[in-house]
């Protein structure tokens, strides 16, 4: 199975450009076995055959490689502080705008958040300073998605009442942030490994895009992080994450994984 897989892998860059040969090895190997069963119980090799012939393959298997998972607010404790804490210290500096980058950021639920909290500290405090977020995704179908800031019901079940009232509109039976907030957010195709960095960011939250890459790999994206980061700019990282022995990185909340 190493064999075939390597090649698989080698396969999937050719033909999509994206390289998996420095996630961990176990969840693609999870992920390939599931996908091979998909496709009518094929061998490793008779599945290498059939990503060289078909044409929608490639794009088929990338976008199950490039595990997505998100949503509004998701991890309440941690928006919470981040409402109570965070968003307040980002607003106490001498910056005239403030500027957040959401590295992996899927469907947009997570930056919308994010951008959501940033917008009621504004206009609760009445805080001239404008914010602006970057959020990039490496799976382009999944940027337009974001860009379309089309939710539904189900979506925006776990967003409050009051910032549903106060920050969306409602299009038969979807869901739209406003166009005040929206203005504000950026989102792109990125390359976290591959393309430069977004500078002087403020604050990065990046939860549970490091968990599928082996240590090599995450000391590189730290190292991105790092040049990406202000000297006292904030990191928040997912539950499991944290930077291996990097000293640049100091706990802020070791608990919310600041």
């Amino acid at each position: 199975m190493d064999k075939a897989l390597r090649r698989i892998i080698e396969t999937l860059k050719n033909r999509t450009g994206v390289d998996f040969s420095q996630y961990k090895t176990a969840t693609i190997k999870r992920l390939l076995l599931k996908r091979i069963q998909a496709t009518g119980d094929l061998t490793p090799s008779k599945y290498l055959d059939f990503l060289r012939r078909d044409k929608e393959e490639p794009e088929r298997l990338r976008r199950l490689l490039l595990i997505n998972t998100t949503g509004f607010f998701r991890d309440t404790e941690v928006f919470d502080y981040l409402s109570a804490k965070i968003i307040p210290a980002l607003f106490k500096g001498d910056n005239d705008e403030i500027r957040v980058w959401v590295p992996g950021c899927s469907s947009g639920e997570e930056a919308y958040s994010i951008a959501l909290l940033l917008q009621r500290h504004k206009d609760e405090t009445k805080d001239r300073r404008e914010f602006k977020l970057f959020a990039t995704d490496l799976d382009n179908g999944l940027v337009k998605r974001a860009r379309s800031n089309t939710f539904s019901e189900r979506q925006v079940s776990s967003v409050s009442q009051d910032l549903l009232k106060r920050y969306f509109t409602r299009k038969n039976k979807h869901y739209c942030v406003i166009k005040k907030i929206r203005s504000k957010l950026v989102f792109a195709r990125h390359n976290v490994l591959a393309d430069p960095p977004y500078p002087s960011v403020d604050f990065l939250s990046c939860r549970n895009l490091l968990i599928y890459f082996d240590k090599e790999m995450k000391r590189r994206i730290f190292n991105v992080f790092l040049y990406a980061l202000k000297d006292q700019g904030l990191l928040l990282l997912g539950n499991t994450e944290m930077p291996d022995s990097h000293d640049a990185f100091k706990p802020v909340e070791i608990r919310k994984k600041i």
